[in-house]
């Protein structure tokens, strides 16, 4: 009952908050100018986005790839607040994870591997830094201008490690106006097997002058949860999450022709929830031992450490300074350079139950302790984006990365009060040094007014360090210090059949450098691997609708792949794989009031070629543990790659009651996908609903709003940790319904 009290409380202030500011700012405001969305209908086509995929500013109908882009305002009328959530509103996306480490999968194209300087193909990139920290990647999305997902290899780009596509983000820039946005939801985790939490978000961005010349703007945002897990063993909470995140922003231009925007941020993330695994029916080591107990529900959890909680914190701080020299007409040229820091720690009840003798047998792996990090990342790019001249436009640039990776792990550390004390027996450290070099160019030809053609090229190179020390030994080299190039072409060919419908073909070429194995400290290498992407395609926008229509094949090679031994990781390749499959995005203006949008990704074929030594761990299940077995999976489907996803979303804005109503719907649907070799773990098919509905009185900048998020309530698994101990996973947030209150001038 505290808790309905508490959120009781909570609402009422929020309520009463804004109908008072709602009768002040009725007599004393303006009212607000229009949102650009709001006006979309007169616009060239409905959700005709800028974007920056082929580094310049162009409509989003116009870059011959599938791109899936969405503005900060619909990432938060479909409920989407972090990365993590983005494969509601991305079909073809699934956002899974390993334990804390960010895997997405997109069209098939992931990863396993969470050693030192793995990252992901899937490159994500922080307004235009990458960001290679798996760890750092499921960030909050306080002050977005953008999201852009691009699908199929960017290796001429982007390039580094965008075998698979990349997710660009783009967060807001200072004003030369006044402006600012606040919201503040205050929730409830509510429903079956649920332990009933608040959840209490707040977030704002506020900009404006402080000269002619420069602006300046700040953003944070923050969250905190008490937990909605079960602790089966006392009755008692677990799970809680608090996060923050600032981030500060100075644009200075001192002409119209030079532009510098520095750029600052900090963060914190102590996530209990998303690394607190239970075992998955019961396939553990720890089931041989009499006093074991498991949890018999979804976000129910035992376990050794205190509160039965695993533990993911992450602290990270970065700076990057965007320079902008506009050349006579001749084109731009920009400069971007970062750093970027990321330090996190990972504790794990790796079986996920309680069994003391188990632990003490030093069978059960408990706790498993990882710190990952420090991470020190420096990078610099400079590019050239010329203007149109005569029937030819280009692109080329150079890049410039360094990354310093540690990764130190400590297993069965002696536990006091279920919290880890030093004296491991088993801990290593690993060090792992990245040098990476990059010649990009890409050029586009208007052959007539009706055809474009692109072609583009990039040279890659990139060399490995690895130092590490076992058992506190003095530390040695490891890996061996392997250096790859590549080179990533791309051809592109766009028809312009009218002003508002064009077909398109390209063929890509991505490549992800190699990894070296930071958990055994071995020699062990995952070599580079490329893939090979065929696309055709045809875009659609008018006013009132809008239709992305594609067909894609990958040839997918040397696939990158890592199997936890309890101790220690196998690493290595997989030889092949094939991959081909359609996406399809529309939009269809029904009224003034009504839009809906459906969009899915159907994936028939995502299948290995010749894999005949997979490794993988199969009944029986003994005292010793599953049994590692040499597993053919030739012609099998790639892991955590459902075969269709896709959603369906309504919007709805309306003059009504005097003042605004808007609404909006997001129905998701994701087919069943396997996370290892066997199909032993799965998650099923499943569907979830998101929702809200506000309301802004006339005249008035405050919106009062209530929403709800998984509103079926489905218990889905989106992270997992498999190795010879057993089979662990972690489930989805459960079933949220709150109330929300914002500003807005």
């Amino acid at each position: 009952m505290k808790v309905y009290r508490q959120f009781g409380i909570r609402a009422a202030l929020m309520v009463g908050a804004a109908m008072l500011a709602t009768a002040a700012a009725a007599q004393e405001a303006p009212a607000p100018a229009a949102h650009p969305e709001a006006a979309a209908g007169e616009g060239e086509a409905i959700g005709d986005i800028v974007v920056t995929a082929q580094r310049r500013s162009e409509s989003v109908r116009k870059v011959p790839i599938t791109i899936v882009a969405q503005t900060g305002a619909e990432l938060a009328r479909s409920g989407i607040s972090n990365m993590r959530d983005l494969n509601q509103v991305v079909p073809g996306l699934n956002f899974t994870a390993q334990g804390p480490f960010a895997q997405p999968n997109l069209r098939g194209v992931s990863t396993t591997l969470t050693a030192a300087g793995a990252d992901s193909p899937i490159a994500i990139y922080l307004d235009g830094l990458y960001q290679p920290n798996q760890q750092g990647n499921i960030f909050d999305l306080p002050d977005v201008e953008r999201i852009e997902v691009l699908k199929g290899p960017q290796g001429t780009l982007f390039g580094r490690n965008a075998t698979g596509g990349a997710i660009s983000v783009t967060t807001k820039s200072p004003s030369f106006k006044p402006e600012g946005e606040f919201t503040v939801t205050e929730g409830l985790y509510v429903g079956n097997n649920v332990k009933t939490s608040n959840h209490l978000t707040a977030k704002g961005y506020v900009s404006g002058p402080i000269t002619d010349t420069l602006a300046a703007s700040i953003a944070g945002f923050y969250e905190n949860t008490a937990g909605y897990l079960t602790n089966d063993l006392t009755g008692k909470r677990a799970g809680n999450v608090d996060a923050y995140i600032v981030r500060a922003k100075l644009r200075f231009e001192p002409s119209s022709d030079i532009r510098f925007l520095l750029s600052a941020y900090a963060g914190r993330r102590n996530d209990h929830a998303g690394n607190t695994m239970r075992s998955l029916n019961g396939v553990t080591i720890s089931s041989f031992f009499p006093d074991v107990t498991y949890s018999q529900h979804p976000w129910h959890v035992v376990g050794e450490l205190k509160d039965s909680e695993g533990i993911s914190k992450t602290k990270s701080r970065g700076a990057s300074l965007k320079s902008e020299f506009d050349i006579g007409g001749i084109g731009t040229l920009t400069s971007l350079t970062g750093y970027s820091y990321v330090n996190g720690l990972v504790v794990s009840d790796i079986d996920g139950t309680h069994a003391p003798s188990c632990v003490a047998a030093f069978a059960c792996i408990t706790p498993y302790v990882v710190y990952y990090g420090p991470s020190r990342t420096f990078q610099q790019e400079l590019n050239f984006a010329s203007e149109q001249i005569g029937d030819v436009r280009f692109v080329g640039g150079l890049f410039y990365y360094r990354d310093n990776s540690h990764l130190d792990s400590e297993v069965n550390n002696p536990l006091v009060g279920g919290k880890p004390q030093p004296g491991a027996p088993f801990f290593t450290a690993s060090q792992v040094k990245t040098k990476a070099l990059a010649a990009f160019g890409e050029l586009t030809w208007d052959a007539s007014e009706a055809l474009h053609v692109t072609g583009g090229l990039r040279y890659s190179w990139e060399r490995k360090r690895g130092v590490g020390s076992l058992l506190g030994s003095a530390p040695f080299d490891f890996g061996g210090g392997p250096s790859w190039d590549a080179w990533t072409p791309r051809i592109s060919v766009r028809y312009d059949i009218d002003s508002r419908t064009n077909v398109y073909a390209t063929y890509s070429k991505g490549f992800k450098s190699g990894v070296l194995e930071s958990v055994n400290l071995s020699n062990d290498v995952a070599q580079p691997e490329t893939l090979t992407s065929y696309e055709i395609g045809v875009k659609y926008g008018s006013p009132n609708a809008s239709l992305s229509v594609s067909a894609f094949y990958y040839d997918y090679k040397d696939l990158q792949v890592q199997f936890y031994l309890g101790l220690g990781t196998v690493l290595g390749n997989a030889s092949k794989a094939k991959i081909y499959g359609f996406d399809i995005d529309g939009s269809l203006r029904l009224s003034d009031s009504l839009t809906i949008r459906a969009a899915g990704s159907w994936l028939p074929h995502a299948k290995y070629g010749a894999y005949p030594n997979g490794v993988a761990f199969d009944f029986p299940l003994t005292a010793a543990g599953l049994q590692q077995v040499q597993y053919d999976a030739s012609g099998d489907r790639l892991l955590k790659t459902p075969k269709f996803s896709g959603n369906l979303t309504l919007n709805y804005n309306r003059e009504m009651l005097g003042g605004k109503v808007d609404g909006n719907a997001t129905l998701y649907y994701s087919s069943s996908y396997k996370w290892e070799l066997t199909g032993r773990v799965k998650t099923h098919g499943y569907a979830t609903l998101n929702s809200q509905i506000g309301y802004t009185p006339e005249d008035s900048r405050w919106r009062f709003g209530i929403y709800g998020r998984n509103l079926t309530n489905k218990a889905y698994v989106v992270a997992t940790t498999i190795s010879n101990e057993g089979d662990a996973g972690a489930y989805a947030p459960p079933r949220e319904i709150g109330v929300s209150l914002g500003y807005k001038f």
